[in-house]
């Protein structure tokens, strides 16, 4: 699950990182944006996962645990 940000026309999707009194840090899967208040038309939480379908196919065992533990991490 992601959230997602309508700006001036423009749709960002990711997880909120931080929230402050004037914006929002997202990140996405292109990276990290900053997203002033006052630019933010609206905000929901999306039911779709921002993760690629099909990444985990062919994964091992071993790599889905590795990979669980590691998001978790962040």
């Amino acid at each position: 699950l992601g959230d997602v940000y309508k700006r001036q026309g423009d749709v960002h999707v990711g997880h909120t990182a931080f929230y402050a009194a004037d914006g929002i840090v997202l990140r996405t899967g292109s990276g990290i944006i900053r997203l002033d208040q006052k630019d933010i038309a609206s905000k929901k939480t999306s039911e779709l996962s921002i993760m690629p379908e099909g990444l985990l196919e062919g994964l091992k065992a071993s790599e889905l645990a590795d990979l669980y533990q590691f998001l978790k991490s962040l």
